[in-house]
Protein backbone atom coordinates (compact mmCIF):
# COMPACT_ATOMS: atom_id res chain seq x y z
CA UNK A 1 0.00 0.00 0.00
CA UNK A 2 1.93 2.95 1.63
CA UNK A 3 4.85 1.61 -0.50
CA UNK A 4 3.52 1.44 -3.65
CA UNK A 5 1.36 4.80 -3.73
CA UNK A 6 5.08 6.51 -2.73
CA UNK A 7 6.67 4.80 -5.57
CA UNK A 8 3.76 5.68 -7.77
CA UNK A 9 4.20 9.49 -6.26
CA UNK A 10 7.85 9.77 -7.35
CA UNK A 11 7.32 8.43 -10.59
CA UNK A 12 4.46 10.97 -11.39
CA UNK A 13 5.85 14.58 -12.91
CA UNK A 14 5.16 17.38 -10.23
CA UNK A 15 2.49 19.25 -12.42
CA UNK A 16 0.22 15.60 -12.80
CA UNK A 17 0.13 14.99 -8.73
CA UNK A 18 -2.39 14.72 -6.89
CA UNK A 19 -3.27 18.13 -5.12
CA UNK A 20 -1.30 20.53 -7.69
CA UNK A 21 -4.73 21.84 -9.12
CA UNK A 22 -4.15 21.37 -13.08
CA UNK A 23 -6.80 20.14 -15.29
CA UNK A 24 -6.90 17.15 -17.20
CA UNK A 25 -5.02 18.65 -20.22
CA UNK A 26 -2.10 19.60 -18.33
CA UNK A 27 -1.97 16.35 -17.00
CA UNK A 28 -2.35 14.48 -20.27
CA UNK A 29 -0.22 16.94 -22.28
CA UNK A 30 2.94 15.78 -19.84
CA UNK A 31 2.47 12.60 -20.65
CA UNK A 32 1.68 12.44 -24.25
CA UNK A 33 5.00 15.06 -23.96
CA UNK A 34 7.36 12.06 -22.57
CA UNK A 35 5.80 9.48 -24.94
CA UNK A 36 5.72 11.31 -27.90
CA UNK A 37 8.81 14.18 -27.78
CA UNK A 38 7.86 14.95 -31.37
CA UNK A 39 4.60 15.59 -30.68
CA UNK A 40 5.74 18.12 -27.66
CA UNK A 41 6.90 20.83 -30.36
CA UNK A 42 3.18 21.25 -31.80
CA UNK A 43 2.88 22.74 -28.00
CA UNK A 44 4.83 25.85 -29.85
CA UNK A 45 2.43 26.31 -32.71
CA UNK A 46 0.12 28.61 -31.00
CA UNK A 47 3.06 31.03 -29.56
CA UNK A 48 4.76 30.98 -32.83
CA UNK A 49 1.83 32.24 -35.37
CA UNK A 50 0.49 34.50 -32.60
CA UNK A 51 3.71 36.72 -32.57
CA UNK A 52 4.00 39.41 -30.01
CA UNK A 53 -0.40 38.00 -29.04
CA UNK A 54 -0.15 35.37 -26.53
CA UNK A 55 0.88 37.59 -23.97
CA UNK A 56 -1.16 40.78 -24.31
CA UNK A 57 -4.34 38.04 -25.20
CA UNK A 58 -3.85 34.57 -23.77
CA UNK A 59 -2.73 36.63 -20.71
CA UNK A 60 -5.37 39.34 -20.27
CA UNK A 61 -8.17 35.83 -20.37
CA UNK A 62 -6.42 34.07 -17.57
CA UNK A 63 -6.57 36.69 -15.29
CA UNK A 64 -9.63 38.88 -16.97
CA UNK A 65 -8.93 42.12 -16.95
CA UNK A 66 -6.48 44.56 -19.01
CA UNK A 67 -5.87 46.52 -21.84
CA UNK A 68 -7.18 46.27 -25.38
CA UNK A 69 -6.07 43.77 -27.28
CA UNK A 70 -4.73 43.55 -31.12
CA UNK A 71 -5.18 41.10 -33.07
CA UNK A 72 -2.74 39.13 -35.52
CA UNK A 73 -3.40 37.01 -38.82
CA UNK A 74 -2.39 32.74 -37.89
CA UNK A 75 -0.04 31.50 -40.37
CA UNK A 76 -2.02 28.63 -42.11
CA UNK A 77 -0.98 25.48 -44.21
CA UNK A 78 -0.01 25.81 -47.84
CA UNK A 79 -3.17 25.66 -49.39
CA UNK A 80 -5.39 27.13 -47.01
CA UNK A 81 -7.65 29.08 -48.81
CA UNK A 82 -10.37 29.69 -46.01
CA UNK A 83 -10.54 30.65 -42.16
CA UNK A 84 -11.33 27.99 -39.97
CA UNK A 85 -15.15 28.36 -38.84
CA UNK A 86 -16.59 29.56 -35.45
CA UNK A 87 -18.94 27.53 -33.86
CA UNK A 88 -21.19 28.34 -30.68
CA UNK A 89 -20.82 25.56 -28.12
CA UNK A 90 -24.96 25.60 -27.33
CA UNK A 91 -24.98 28.96 -28.84
CA UNK A 92 -23.12 32.01 -26.91
CA UNK A 93 -23.83 29.40 -23.75
CA UNK A 94 -20.93 31.76 -21.43
CA UNK A 95 -23.36 34.62 -22.00
CA UNK A 96 -26.81 33.21 -22.22
CA UNK A 97 -28.67 29.82 -21.35
CA UNK A 98 -27.39 26.72 -23.29
CA UNK A 99 -29.44 25.29 -26.20
CA UNK A 100 -32.03 28.27 -26.26
CA UNK A 101 -33.16 29.99 -28.79
CA UNK A 102 -31.58 33.20 -26.92
CA UNK A 103 -28.23 31.51 -26.92
CA UNK A 104 -28.63 30.77 -30.20
CA UNK A 105 -29.75 34.12 -31.47
CA UNK A 106 -26.74 35.95 -29.60
CA UNK A 107 -24.11 33.42 -31.35
CA UNK A 108 -24.77 34.57 -34.69
CA UNK A 109 -25.12 38.01 -33.47
CA UNK A 110 -21.55 37.34 -32.43
CA UNK A 111 -19.98 36.35 -35.18
CA UNK A 112 -20.35 32.88 -35.41
CA UNK A 113 -20.90 30.57 -38.51
CA UNK A 114 -22.29 27.69 -36.65
CA UNK A 115 -24.15 26.56 -33.81
CA UNK A 116 -23.79 23.60 -31.80
CA UNK A 117 -27.15 21.52 -29.88
CA UNK A 118 -27.93 18.61 -28.71
CA UNK A 119 -31.57 17.23 -29.14
CA UNK A 120 -33.93 15.01 -27.09
CA UNK A 121 -37.06 13.33 -28.22
CA UNK A 122 -39.90 13.97 -25.81
CA UNK A 123 -43.05 11.57 -25.16
CA UNK A 124 -45.42 12.93 -27.50
CA UNK A 125 -42.55 12.66 -30.55
CA UNK A 126 -41.16 16.22 -30.00
CA UNK A 127 -37.31 17.08 -31.31
CA UNK A 128 -36.20 19.63 -29.06
CA UNK A 129 -33.07 21.25 -27.51
CA UNK A 130 -31.88 19.35 -24.06
CA UNK A 131 -28.32 18.42 -23.14
CA UNK A 132 -29.06 16.51 -20.02
CA UNK A 133 -31.59 13.63 -19.73
CA UNK A 134 -34.11 15.84 -17.28
CA UNK A 135 -34.64 18.67 -16.62
CA UNK A 136 -33.49 19.28 -13.49
CA UNK A 137 -30.25 21.02 -13.69
CA UNK A 138 -31.66 23.74 -16.21
CA UNK A 139 -35.28 24.40 -15.33
CA UNK A 140 -36.25 27.09 -13.16
CA UNK A 141 -37.41 26.09 -9.17
CA UNK A 142 -40.62 27.68 -9.35
CA UNK A 143 -43.90 25.46 -10.86
CA UNK A 144 -44.76 27.79 -14.32
CA UNK A 145 -47.93 29.94 -13.32
CA UNK A 146 -50.14 28.53 -16.32
CA UNK A 147 -49.77 25.27 -14.98
CA UNK A 148 -50.16 26.35 -11.39
CA UNK A 149 -53.39 28.47 -12.05
CA UNK A 150 -54.85 25.73 -14.59
CA UNK A 151 -54.49 23.15 -11.56
CA UNK A 152 -52.66 20.72 -14.11
CA UNK A 153 -49.73 20.52 -11.90
CA UNK A 154 -48.90 21.33 -8.11
CA UNK A 155 -45.49 22.70 -7.15
CA UNK A 156 -44.22 19.17 -5.34
CA UNK A 157 -45.70 17.33 -8.59
CA UNK A 158 -43.78 19.84 -10.87
CA UNK A 159 -40.69 19.06 -9.24
CA UNK A 160 -41.01 15.92 -8.94
CA UNK A 161 -41.25 15.83 -12.73
CA UNK A 162 -37.99 17.57 -13.40
CA UNK A 163 -36.06 14.47 -12.37
CA UNK A 164 -37.89 12.11 -14.63
CA UNK A 165 -36.35 11.12 -18.14
CA UNK A 166 -37.02 13.75 -20.43
CA UNK A 167 -38.70 10.92 -23.07
CA UNK A 168 -41.26 10.77 -20.45
CA UNK A 169 -42.42 13.65 -20.93
CA UNK A 170 -44.52 15.34 -23.27
CA UNK A 171 -43.59 18.09 -24.71
CA UNK A 172 -46.89 20.14 -25.51
CA UNK A 173 -48.43 19.73 -22.54
CA UNK A 174 -45.14 19.89 -19.73
CA UNK A 175 -41.62 20.27 -21.57
CA UNK A 176 -42.50 23.71 -23.07
CA UNK A 177 -43.99 25.61 -20.05
CA UNK A 178 -40.63 25.36 -18.27
CA UNK A 179 -38.21 28.34 -17.76
CA UNK A 180 -34.51 26.91 -18.49
CA UNK A 181 -33.53 30.36 -18.64
CA UNK A 182 -33.90 32.11 -15.27
CA UNK A 183 -30.80 30.46 -13.71
CA UNK A 184 -28.34 31.85 -15.74
CA UNK A 185 -30.12 35.58 -15.49
CA UNK A 186 -33.93 36.59 -15.23
CA UNK A 187 -33.52 38.39 -18.02
CA UNK A 188 -33.81 35.14 -19.83
CA UNK A 189 -36.67 33.85 -17.65
CA UNK A 190 -38.69 33.54 -21.25
CA UNK A 191 -36.81 31.26 -22.45
CA UNK A 192 -38.09 27.81 -23.16
CA UNK A 193 -36.85 24.54 -24.57
CA UNK A 194 -37.26 25.59 -28.57
CA UNK A 195 -38.26 22.78 -30.99
CA UNK A 196 -35.29 21.71 -33.58
CA UNK A 197 -37.44 23.22 -36.54
CA UNK A 198 -37.25 26.76 -34.68
CA UNK A 199 -33.96 27.05 -34.03
CA UNK A 200 -32.89 25.28 -37.72
CA UNK A 201 -35.35 28.42 -38.91
CA UNK A 202 -32.84 30.86 -37.29
CA UNK A 203 -30.43 29.72 -39.17
CA UNK A 204 -28.80 32.64 -41.25
CA UNK A 205 -27.93 31.82 -44.65
CA UNK A 206 -24.77 30.93 -45.14
CA UNK A 207 -24.51 29.80 -41.57
CA UNK A 208 -24.91 26.28 -40.27
CA UNK A 209 -25.69 24.23 -37.20
CA UNK A 210 -24.07 20.75 -35.61
CA UNK A 211 -26.80 18.68 -34.05
CA UNK A 212 -25.22 15.98 -31.54
CA UNK A 213 -27.22 12.82 -31.13
CA UNK A 214 -26.83 11.47 -27.44
CA UNK A 215 -25.29 7.88 -27.69
CA UNK A 216 -27.84 4.97 -28.07
CA UNK A 217 -30.71 7.40 -28.49
CA UNK A 218 -32.05 5.11 -32.21
CA UNK A 219 -35.26 6.61 -31.90
CA UNK A 220 -33.98 10.23 -31.77
CA UNK A 221 -31.66 9.14 -34.41
CA UNK A 222 -34.55 7.77 -36.45
CA UNK A 223 -37.04 10.13 -35.64
CA UNK A 224 -34.60 13.48 -36.84
CA UNK A 225 -33.98 11.74 -40.15
CA UNK A 226 -37.61 11.73 -40.71
CA UNK A 227 -37.86 15.39 -39.49
CA UNK A 228 -34.64 16.46 -41.97
CA UNK A 229 -36.47 14.93 -45.14
CA UNK A 230 -40.23 16.32 -44.12
CA UNK A 231 -38.09 20.48 -43.87
CA UNK A 232 -35.93 19.88 -46.53
CA UNK A 233 -32.88 20.75 -44.79
CA UNK A 234 -29.44 20.58 -46.40
CA UNK A 235 -26.49 19.49 -46.28
CA UNK A 236 -24.89 23.71 -45.87
CA UNK A 237 -27.49 24.22 -43.31
CA UNK A 238 -27.63 20.99 -41.17
CA UNK A 239 -24.07 18.38 -39.44
CA UNK A 240 -25.20 15.65 -37.19
CA UNK A 241 -22.31 15.12 -34.44
CA UNK A 242 -22.19 12.43 -31.81
CA UNK A 243 -20.20 10.17 -29.89
CA UNK A 244 -21.60 6.69 -30.04
CA UNK A 245 -19.80 5.13 -33.29
CA UNK A 246 -22.40 2.42 -33.69
CA UNK A 247 -25.28 5.47 -33.53
CA UNK A 248 -23.25 7.63 -36.05
CA UNK A 249 -22.99 5.07 -38.55
CA UNK A 250 -26.68 3.86 -38.31
CA UNK A 251 -27.34 7.50 -38.80
CA UNK A 252 -25.56 7.70 -41.59
CA UNK A 253 -27.37 4.64 -43.17
CA UNK A 254 -31.00 5.79 -42.55
CA UNK A 255 -29.70 9.67 -44.22
CA UNK A 256 -28.39 7.65 -47.22
CA UNK A 257 -31.44 5.61 -47.48
CA UNK A 258 -33.73 8.50 -47.85
CA UNK A 259 -31.55 10.46 -50.05
CA UNK A 260 -30.41 13.08 -47.76
CA UNK A 261 -26.87 14.10 -48.35
CA UNK A 262 -26.08 15.29 -44.82
CA UNK A 263 -22.89 15.37 -43.08
CA UNK A 264 -22.21 12.88 -39.74
CA UNK A 265 -19.40 13.33 -37.80
CA UNK A 266 -17.60 11.40 -35.44
CA UNK A 267 -16.90 13.01 -31.78
CA UNK A 268 -14.11 11.82 -29.45
CA UNK A 269 -12.42 12.69 -26.08
CA UNK A 270 -8.94 11.37 -26.83
CA UNK A 271 -5.27 11.29 -25.52
CA UNK A 272 -2.91 10.89 -28.22
CA UNK A 273 -2.26 11.14 -31.73
CA UNK A 274 -2.79 7.46 -32.12
CA UNK A 275 -5.74 7.56 -31.11
CA UNK A 276 -6.65 10.32 -33.28
CA UNK A 277 -5.45 8.44 -36.15
CA UNK A 278 -7.36 5.28 -34.70
CA UNK A 279 -10.61 6.79 -35.00
CA UNK A 280 -10.03 8.72 -38.19
CA UNK A 281 -9.40 4.95 -40.04
CA UNK A 282 -12.79 3.91 -38.39
CA UNK A 283 -14.93 7.06 -39.39
CA UNK A 284 -14.08 6.00 -43.11
CA UNK A 285 -14.51 2.54 -42.29
CA UNK A 286 -18.04 3.61 -41.38
CA UNK A 287 -18.72 5.96 -43.76
CA UNK A 288 -18.95 8.89 -41.88
CA UNK A 289 -17.91 12.28 -43.22
CA UNK A 290 -15.64 13.76 -40.82
CA UNK A 291 -14.29 13.60 -37.16
CA UNK A 292 -14.65 16.44 -33.53
CA UNK A 293 -12.15 15.79 -31.25
CA UNK A 294 -11.10 18.05 -28.38
CA UNK A 295 -9.11 21.25 -29.17
CA UNK A 296 -5.61 19.84 -27.59
CA UNK A 297 -2.81 20.41 -29.87
CA UNK A 298 -0.91 17.43 -28.44
CA UNK A 299 -3.64 15.24 -29.85
CA UNK A 300 -4.96 17.07 -32.95
CA UNK A 301 -1.03 17.14 -34.40
CA UNK A 302 -0.12 17.92 -37.90
CA UNK A 303 0.05 14.71 -38.74
CA UNK A 304 -3.39 14.05 -37.62
CA UNK A 305 -4.49 16.84 -39.56
CA UNK A 306 -3.13 15.58 -42.30
CA UNK A 307 -4.22 12.35 -42.50
CA UNK A 308 -8.00 13.61 -41.69
CA UNK A 309 -7.60 15.88 -45.33
CA UNK A 310 -6.32 12.83 -46.75
CA UNK A 311 -9.31 10.80 -46.29
CA UNK A 312 -11.70 13.50 -47.22
CA UNK A 313 -12.88 14.15 -43.83
CA UNK A 314 -13.76 17.31 -42.34
CA UNK A 315 -12.39 17.91 -38.98
CA UNK A 316 -13.56 20.26 -36.11
CA UNK A 317 -12.23 20.44 -32.42
CA UNK A 318 -14.48 21.37 -29.70
CA UNK A 319 -13.18 22.83 -26.29
CA UNK A 320 -13.23 20.89 -22.98
CA UNK A 321 -11.64 22.73 -20.41
CA UNK A 322 -13.82 25.05 -18.32
CA UNK A 323 -12.69 29.04 -19.02
CA UNK A 324 -10.13 30.01 -19.41
CA UNK A 325 -8.18 27.25 -20.38
CA UNK A 326 -9.10 25.78 -24.10
CA UNK A 327 -10.77 29.37 -25.44
CA UNK A 328 -7.37 30.75 -25.82
CA UNK A 329 -5.68 33.11 -28.52
CA UNK A 330 -2.75 30.65 -28.61
CA UNK A 331 -5.49 27.24 -28.99
CA UNK A 332 -7.45 29.40 -31.77
CA UNK A 333 -4.33 30.39 -33.81
CA UNK A 334 -2.72 26.63 -33.41
CA UNK A 335 -6.13 25.31 -34.78
CA UNK A 336 -6.62 27.71 -37.69
CA UNK A 337 -2.87 27.21 -38.55
CA UNK A 338 -3.23 23.60 -38.68
CA UNK A 339 -5.96 23.66 -40.85
CA UNK A 340 -8.83 22.45 -38.75
CA UNK A 341 -12.32 23.50 -39.98
CA UNK A 342 -14.16 24.14 -37.15
CA UNK A 343 -13.44 25.80 -33.58
CA UNK A 344 -16.64 25.24 -31.42
CA UNK A 345 -16.26 27.44 -28.59
CA UNK A 346 -18.09 28.70 -25.59
CA UNK A 347 -16.71 32.46 -26.74
CA UNK A 348 -17.48 32.85 -29.93
CA UNK A 349 -16.92 37.09 -30.27
CA UNK A 350 -13.84 36.10 -28.51
CA UNK A 351 -12.34 33.42 -30.73
CA UNK A 352 -13.61 36.17 -33.98
CA UNK A 353 -11.73 38.68 -32.69
CA UNK A 354 -8.72 36.82 -32.32
CA UNK A 355 -8.98 35.56 -36.21
CA UNK A 356 -9.61 38.44 -38.23
CA UNK A 357 -10.64 41.17 -36.23
CA UNK A 358 -13.92 40.99 -35.79
CA UNK A 359 -16.46 42.95 -33.86
CA UNK A 360 -19.79 42.83 -33.08
CA UNK A 361 -22.18 45.28 -34.80
CA UNK A 362 -23.17 48.33 -32.75
CA UNK A 363 -26.84 47.99 -33.75
CA UNK A 364 -26.05 44.51 -31.13
CA UNK A 365 -26.47 44.82 -27.48
CA UNK A 366 -23.79 43.24 -25.90
CA UNK A 367 -24.74 41.05 -22.82
CA UNK A 368 -23.00 43.27 -19.72
CA UNK A 369 -19.73 40.69 -20.14
CA UNK A 370 -18.97 41.69 -23.58
CA UNK A 371 -17.97 44.90 -23.89
CA UNK A 372 -18.21 47.26 -27.15
CA UNK A 373 -15.12 45.88 -28.65
CA UNK A 374 -16.74 42.60 -28.46
CA UNK A 375 -14.64 41.50 -25.64
CA UNK A 376 -15.60 38.85 -22.75
CA UNK A 377 -14.18 40.40 -19.69
CA UNK A 378 -13.46 36.97 -17.80
CA UNK A 379 -13.19 38.57 -14.29
CA UNK A 380 -16.76 39.90 -13.81
CA UNK A 381 -18.17 36.78 -15.55
CA UNK A 382 -16.61 34.20 -13.64
CA UNK A 383 -17.35 36.45 -10.50
CA UNK A 384 -22.04 36.68 -11.19
CA UNK A 385 -21.75 33.47 -12.19
CA UNK A 386 -19.33 31.37 -10.67
CA UNK A 387 -22.23 29.60 -8.70
CA UNK A 388 -24.23 29.25 -11.66
CA UNK A 389 -21.32 27.90 -14.23
CA UNK A 390 -20.20 25.17 -11.57
CA UNK A 391 -23.58 24.26 -11.33
CA UNK A 392 -24.83 24.02 -14.98
CA UNK A 393 -21.66 23.73 -17.34
CA UNK A 394 -21.41 19.96 -18.02
CA UNK A 395 -18.89 19.08 -20.94
CA UNK A 396 -20.46 17.46 -24.47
Amino acid sequence: GAARWSACWTDLPLCARPGMCLPRSAVARTHSAMAHPDTALVQMTGALVVTGLAASQAGRLLIGRGNTRKTASPARLPGRTRAMSVVGHRGSSHMAPENTLASMDLAFKHGAQGVEFDIQRSLDGEIFLLHDDTLRRTAAIDCPDELQRSGALTQQEYESMLDRDISQLSYKGFIRHVDVGSWKDTVYANQRPPLMTDVMAQVPDGCFALCEVKGGDLATATAVVSLVAEQGWTADKLRFIGFDLELMTELKRLLVERGLEISVILLQDLYSPSEAEHYISRAVECGLDGVDFEAETFVVTPEVVRQAKDKGLQLGVWVWDKLPDSDTAVNVAAFEGLGVDFFTSDLPPEVRSWMDGWTPSKAISPPAHINTNGEVDLFCAVSDHKSSAKAHMIGG
